[in-house]
């Protein structure tokens, strides 16, 4: 008799000790974490761009592999890369970056989400909440001609043109010149404050005759 309840008492341990190997398989596997959990990129002017870094992290006990990342939004308005070239196999307690760009096309709010995959058996999609807000922060420019005339060559003249920022964003005036005589005008960049208006200054200084 005590030689069978030995065997049962054998046999229960060993179920016992199979459940507790499949929790530590379950522990044991690769598990990916992802830092900031969420990303708000705020008001961010049209055209323009904010880049925000996500430090990804393997806290299990297997090696993962990252297969891609991408961001599920607005087309256009989000980019997500890799700082560094692949393949991005995490052994236990390493990490990777991905670089997540918010670059609006348009004025309004847009959410999104970062998208991770890896192989890891529990988790193998992790997403990050984006969010952000395109701004129409334009300078408004008058007038939008400068005629300077008739002037000698190796003379100079300079004329100006307003340029107001009505919005409540700070915006950068970058003035690009164009043309065969560009080089025979200047004019420098500028950056406008909420609600300022400037006067720029762009002088003609041609070394050639003609128009």
């Amino acid at each position: 008799m005590s030689k069978r309840w030995g065997l049962w008492v054998l046999a229960v341990l060993g179920v016992l000790a199979g459940c507790a190997d499949r929790d530590r398989s379950v522990i044991a596997d690769g598990r990916l974490t992802a830092t900031p959990g969420g990303l708000d990129f705020q008001r961010v002017a049209v055209f323009d761009g904010r880049e925000v870094e996500v430090v990804l992290r393997n806290v299990g006990r297997a090696r993962i592999n990252i297969d891609e990342a991408w961001v599920e939004g607005t087309a256009g308005a989000w980019r997500a890369e890799f700082t560094h070239e692949g393949p991005h196999s995490l052994v236990p307690g390493s990490e990777c970056v991905v670089r997540v760009r918010f670059n609006p096309q348009q004025e309004g709010d847009m959410p999104a989400t970062l998208v991770v995959r890896s192989d890891t058996k529990q988790e193998p999609l992790v997403r990050v909440r984006l969010q952000g807000t395109g701004v129409d922060a334009w300078a408004r420019l008058s007038p939008r001609k400068l005629d300077f005339g008739r002037i000698e060559a190796d003379a100079t003249k300079t004329l100006s043109f307003t340029a107001s920022n009505p919005t409540d964003m700070p915006v950068e005036v970058s003035p690009k010149l164009l043309g065969a005589q560009k080089d025979e005008f200047h004019v420098e960049p500028v950056t406008l404050a909420p609600g300022e208006q400037r006067e720029i200054p762009v002088t003609f200084a041609p070394t050639l005759v003609g128009v």
